[in-house]
């Protein structure tokens, strides 16, 4: 990999993210902060300065949820955020937007994403190679490292080796005014309500959550279990968003889960209609749904299309 990259940008999804089965087979969503800080300790501990671009809605999901076994230290997640090696982002911003956060840096990319279209069914879900012809895709291939893995509590990423250290005695006139370019455009770029405003509010009152924030909760859910590709039972579905929203453990379900929950999930989220509707209404992309086969009735699945 060239050396004349000045930082390292992560896929903080990538990240922070796991999952694992339940009994039935089904995803239960993992959200792991220890993850997020072993990966960008591993970058800086090369030399790298490091940031991780993480959307809003998956740190809401975890405050929301940091009671439950499922979500990890959030005192660590916190920390990151206030060194800013964490930025937020919200739910409007596109894809895109990391990285082009990455090419302002002069950044290398850690992700698995390889931005290409996928083919589902006959239907093609165009990814950011298509819906963004015009960026410098050669250019971004050049800089992005995939391949990244967790062996016990190390970060592994293939290519990225040591960060070279090149002297610079003196600063021009031009370069400092390119300099303070960048910093105002990627001042612009991350300017979001501040980190803790956004946790005192998220703490102190989760019942009255405004309707973008449990929008952006719910985004993080449907991203986390469909961007891969998988179709998931619409039940399952639902328990998974409930969880997040009610804050119930959806290991012990049915068992711990308060009777009347669905119609508790549809007035939190200020929405009446069936399933399928609540569904569609919520996901962050096309939703499509079909039949399976399986031991008894086919049950009904959604994906990504």
């Amino acid at each position: 990999m060239a050396s004349n990259y000045e930082h390292v940008v992560l896929d903080g999804a990538n990240l922070i993210h796991d999952d694992k089965k339940d009994k039935d087979g089904n995803k239960i969503l993992l959200i792991l902060p220890e993850r997020l800080q072993i990966a960008i300790s591993h970058c800086e501990s090369l030399g790298w300065p490091t940031t991780a671009i993480l959307k809003k809605g998956t740190y809401l999901r975890a405050l929301r949820t940091r009671h439950l076994d499922t979500v990890g230290d959030i005192e660590i997640l916190d920390e990151l955020i206030a060194e800013q090696k964490v930025i937020l982002v919200n739910r409007k911003k596109d894809d895109i937007y990391w990285i082009d956060f990455a090419l302002q840096r002069n950044a290398l990319i850690i992700t698995h994403d390889k931005f290409n279209d996928k083919i589902r069914d006959g239907v093609t879900i165009q990814g950011e190679r298509s819906l963004y012809p015009d960026r410098d895709w050669d250019d971004i291939d050049r800089r992005t490292l995939r391949g990244h893995e967790y062996i016990g509590d190390r970060f592994i990423v293939p290519g990225l080796s040591k960060k070279r250290i090149i002297e610079q005695d003196t600063v021009t006139i031009e370069m400092f005014d390119r300099l303070s370019k960048r910093v105002i455009e990627l001042e612009e770029m991350v300017r979001e309500k501040p980190h803790s405003e956004l946790k005192e509010a998220t703490i102190s009152d989760t019942d009255s959550q405004d309707a973008d924030e449990l929008t952006e909760i719910v985004h993080s859910v449907f991203e986390q279990m469909l961007s891969s590709g998988e179709k998931v039972e619409m039940s399952h579905m639902q328990r998974s968003i409930a969880s997040v929203v009610l804050g119930c453990d959806i290991e012990t379900y049915p068992k711990s889960w308060p009777k009347g929950w669905v119609k508790e999930l549809g007035d939190s989220l200020d929405f009446q209609g069936t399933l399928h509707d609540l569904l569609v209404h919520f996901s962050p992309r096309k939703l499509c749904r079909e039949s399976v086969r399986k031991d008894g009735l086919p049950p009904l699945v959604v994906f990504f299309c």
